[in-house]
């Protein structure tokens, strides 16, 4: 098929066929090939249903672009081809974090987690607002992800709350999160190191408070 399709393209010019090339090369498992070709029908305006597009952007994302991923959806929502979902939003969100733009990660999650209610959203703002050093803002999130469920790594939203907390110096709390994340074997090793720096750190600024030194204590959240 992959060779007639060929062949087709050359001698009878369609972007139909290279939709279909990209169809062959999917079932192949060779996603580049299956990306080039999907990608010169949309270049071509030859790709516009949503279901198409978020594909592509997925196709994207696979291949370590999410920056282009998050542009094609981006442009599908402004043109109105892509409806802003919950679902969708959260593919948009999820590009722009895995492109390391925080920034523009946090407002599309925030309106995700706010259209679906999803734990697994949740998940993800407490490691933007983390990255962001929204501390108050990353525990409430890690905290909603914990409540609601759904988190797909609940060892890494522990290690996020228990990260936040310590930044907000509440070190018996974070203490506390971090032995949950200790709790999963991915993340034990860490999660140690972690309870080791909170209970030294917590006792060196506890004796500095009780000698007088004008520092923060705990801000609960």
């Amino acid at each position: 098929m992959v060779d007639i399709l060929k062949k087709l393209i050359v001698h009878y010019p369609s972007f139909s066929y290279w939709r279909q090339l990209g169809g062959m090369y999917s079932e192949l498992n060779q996603s580049v090939n299956q990306l080039v070709a999907t990608e010169l029908t949309y270049l071509a305006g030859n790709l516009d249903q949503e279901k198409q597009l978020i594909s592509l952007a997925y196709m994207y994302i696979g291949a370590d672009a999410p920056f282009m991923g998050a542009r094609i959806i981006e442009k599908g929502m402004k043109e109105g081809k892509i409806a802003r979902s919950g679902e969708n939003l959260e593919v948009l969100g999820l590009a722009w974090q895995q492109g390391a733009d925080s920034k523009k990660a946090l407002p599309i999650l925030e309106e995700a987690a706010k259209a679906s209610g999803k734990g697994s959203l949740y998940e993800r703002l407490s490691g933007v607002y983390l990255d962001l050093d929204q501390n108050e803002k990353a525990v409430l999130a890690a905290r909603n992800a914990i409540n609601k469920g759904g988190a797909k790594r609940k060892d890494m939203v522990y290690m996020n709350l228990g990260n936040a907390l310590i930044n907000l110096h509440c070190y018996s709390d974070a203490i506390d999160a971090f032995r949950n994340a200790a709790k999963d074997d991915r993340s034990a090793k860490y999660a140690r190191q972690w309870i080791d720096y909170a209970e030294k750190e917590g006792d060196r600024r506890s004796k500095l408070i009780e000698s007088g030194a004008k520092i923060s204590g705990c801000k609960k959240v």
